[in-house]
């Protein structure tokens, strides 16, 4: 098996990001955990295996940080009630593209805040 390269730090379960799934629609999702390299996040909205969204979190300075990533994963995890409708939830896993150093710091500082 395929060793990761950057270690995955669980998240706390009050860490959430929002997902540009165009320029001017955006969703809030669950970070379940995150890592120098990418994200996995719950959602209930699909997002499509090799598509690039805008991820938007928010550092320990309250500094917004805004990263491409790609979708390199998707599993449908289970469906949840709710108002009559049963609606599907999703973990995602995302990889981050071409983070600059003021990004990676900011996500670092991330990291830190909310791992554990």
């Amino acid at each position: 098996m395929k060793e990761r390269e950057y270690k995955r730090f669980e998240t706390d379960q009050n860490l959430f990001a929002e997902t540009y799934l165009t320029e001017k629609q955006k969703i809030k999702n669950k970070i379940k955990n995150l890592s120098m390299g990418g994200v996995c996040l719950e959602t209930f909205q699909r997002m499509t295996h090799n598509n690039i969204y805008i991820i938007e979190m928010e550092s320990k300075g309250k500094e917004e940080i805004m990263v491409a990533g790609i979708v390199i994963w998707s599993t449908l995890r289970k469906t949840v009630k709710k108002d009559n409708n049963v609606i599907p939830l999703y973990d995602v896993g995302l990889k981050f593209l071409d983070l600059n150093d003021s990004e990676k710091l900011h996500l670092n500082n991330i990291i830190s805040k909310y791992s554990h």
